[in-house]
């Protein structure tokens, strides 16, 4: 009995913080749960390392190769709580206007070489409210890369002076939290196999030297080059790492096509590409500040009731396509995408992108969640899951691998008592054991194995 004891006083600690971890119910779906926005807590953890050596002595030396006026500077910022952080990219449709491309309708081809399928029982009532299922938008595997085990860093383009110290504090640790949201994987590893995904956040930086009104993509990627020659990436693991450049207030991005009309004030957020100086290949992600002007002109996308908030989201949506389709630019210059496509649909349509052309409001795609840990809520923007055919928020368990539910009927009732307390447990152990009827089934019939 005394063994037993143990045992329980051990199963119960670890069960209690299994079946805490769900307070709102969130077992298979997010559905319409607005939560209100909260305080964001202030950091203090320790400050991340300075800037490379290398940087600091071109800067001082004036070797800003292409644009000279261009350096990047270590934030006095902090680090962000252990864990994996998953990352994104691209935007398209009615994020970025960049058409992937169609592919008139061919199976895509799962991991093995074979037709890709989602095994699932889930119903329509998983997806998110006002987007009907649309299996016809399923994505599918072409065969490009794809990136497991993201990371990521953020660079505040014009220094540190354009920059709200709060704003750039909350989208560090807002967007890392979402990234490491459990909940919000469990959605995305029905793309790697219902393997584990991850990524880490690797600093933030301030550009400083270059203060644009309006930034074009050949604007942009030769700043990338130009920081890769300053030896910026050195020692990076370029092949997995996304740079974020996030815009400050007021700069306009131009369509990455080149098209006069079309840009940050006509509906375009952000968009994700690559640059290969040397043979490398630096992914990156851009993003405006997106926010509601005079008018009822708008720059980006302003959803929430925060402009910061809207910048989280709009990388939040920029890494899950990174993460699932990283070679966008070389898809768009080879025939179909051959090659390099990652998953996409047959209409050309990466994860983030139907969630936000086919939502009547955007509010129903862009979403303040509440996260696993308890620690608060992330904006962000549902992604798209095959499993159930739309836009997909947190869920407890990956597709597949859900308990079964408990079979309780009137003629087969739960349990109603548990074993017997031993006087000489802790008073929270005993209470928890007195709260046995309160688990569920299938932890229940696993602790009861564990001690016969």
């Amino acid at each position: 009995m005394a063994r037993k004891s143990v045992f329980l006083m051990i199963l119960m600690t670890w069960v209690t913080g299994c079946t805490s971890s769900d307070p709102m119910g969130l077992r298979s779906s997010y559905r319409d749960r607005v939560v209100p926005p909260t305080n964001t807590r202030s950091i203090s953890n320790p400050p991340i390392a300075g800037q490379p050596p290398q940087l600091a002595q071109a800067a001082r030396a004036g070797q800003f190769g292409i644009l000279p006026g261009a350096a990047v500077s270590q934030m006095a910022h902090t680090r962000p709580a252990a864990g994996n952080y998953p990352l994104l990219a691209s935007a398209g449709g009615q994020f970025d206007g960049r058409a992937m491309p169609v592919m008139n309708g061919r199976p895509g081809m799962g991991y093995a070489g074979a037709p890709y399928q989602m095994a699932s029982s889930a119903s329509a009532a998983a997806i998110a409210d006002g987007v009907a299922p649309a299996p016809a938008q399923d994505l599918k595997y072409r065969g490009g890369r794809t990136i497991r085990d993201l990371k990521y860093m953020n660079i505040y383009v014009g220094d540190s002076e354009a920059w709200d110290s709060s704003d750039w504090r909350s989208i560090d640790k807002k967007l890392a939290a979402a990234m490491a949201d459990r909940r919000l994987n469990n959605v995305l590893v029905q793309y790697f196999d219902n393997k584990p995904i991850s990524s880490q956040f690797v600093g933030s930086f301030f550009l400083t030297g270059w203060k644009p009104q309006r930034v074009t993509k050949a604007e942009l990627e030769a700043q990338i080059e130009s920081l890769y020659r300053q030896k910026l990436f050195n020692g990076r693991d370029l092949a997995n790492t996304v740079v974020n450049f996030m815009l400050p207030k007021g700069c306009v991005l131009a369509d990455p096509n080149g098209g006069s009309s079309e840009d940050s004030t006509a509906g375009l957020a952000g968009y994700h590409g690559s640059v290969r100086p040397d043979d490398n290949t630096i992914y990156y992600a851009v993003g405006v500040y997106s926010e509601r002007l005079s008018g009822g002109r708008t720059n980006g996308i302003p959803v929430f009731d925060a402009s910061w908030k809207n910048v989280v989201a709009t990388f939040y949506h920029q890494l899950q396509e990174v993460r699932t389709d990283p070679d966008v630019d070389d898809a768009l210059e080879s025939p179909n995408g051959k090659g390099f496509l990652g998953w996409t649909s047959d209409n050309g349509d990466e994860i983030a992108d139907y969630p936000i052309s086919e939502a009547v409001d955007l509010a129903v795609a862009f979403r303040e969640i509440p996260l696993a840990d308890g620690s608060g809520t992330a904006p962000i923007q549902l992604m798209y899951s095959n499993a159930v055919h739309g836009p997909e928020g947190p869920i407890e368990y990956p597709h597949g691998t859900q308990p079964p539910p408990a079979n309780n009927t009137p003629d087969n009732p739960p349990p109603t008592n548990g074993p017997t307390v031993p006087a000489n447990l802790p008073p929270q152990i005993q209470k928890m054991i007195r709260e046995w009827d309160q688990m569920e089934d299938y932890v229940k019939q696993a602790i009861l194995k564990l001690l016969s």
